[in-house]
């Protein structure tokens, strides 16, 4: 009786989760779109199924001014940002258009570190803990599908139709406009 209360309650909990339950849903179900560096990386690239109008990395991200602060959670961040960085941006999985997007991952990172610190060494109640965990989760979940709506993040890009311009001129008239001679 005690093996099928517990085997009940698991598969109660797999529901929640909103899991697949069968192997087949498993396999069919749909799964997020993988960046295009580390699709070559792997060798699983096809060009069939790459999108053409991609918008490509922008450059190295540009740490932002807030990771400056000296209090220990920015520290933190910031250490995480060095590391993740320079493990990231030679894949091509970081750029500066994902830079906020990133300093708020290395931010989450070193919130939740100083808050495990502090929910282990503190007489804090159990729904306190939970309440201010759950409402840093919302926030960054939050941001990620905001930034997914605008292809801040390397896999997000590739279902971005970015428009090319249609226009093959010399990029100074882009920018310049018709009356840019060039003083060649």
């Amino acid at each position: 009786e005690a093996q099928e209360a517990q085997e009940a309650q698991e598969k109660v909990g797999e529901e929640d989760q909103g899991e697949p339950k069968s192997p087949l849903a498993k396999r069919f179900a749909a799964r997020r779109a993988r960046r295009r560096a580390l699709k070559v990386e792997r060798g699983t690239n096809r060009p069939d199924r790459t999108n053409p109008d991609e918008p490509d990395p922008d450059g190295p991200p540009e740490m932002p001014a807030y990771l400056e602060k000296r209090n220990p959670v920015t520290k933190r961040a910031r250490e995480i940002w060095d590391w993740r960085v320079a493990e990231l941006e030679p894949l091509g999985l970081v750029c500066r258009r994902e830079s906020e997007l990133f300093a708020m991952y290395c931010m989450e990172l070193a919130t939740y570190e100083d808050y495990q610190r502090k929910a282990l060494g503190a007489n804090l109640e159990l729904s306190t803990r939970a309440t201010w965990r759950r409402m840093a989760c919302a926030a960054v979940d939050n941001a990620s599908k905001l930034g997914a709506k605008f292809g801040l993040t390397a896999s997000d890009r590739t279902q971005v139709k970015a428009k090319k311009p249609q226009s093959k001129d010399d990029p100074k008239r882009r920018f310049f406009g018709a009356q840019h001679k060039d003083s060649a």
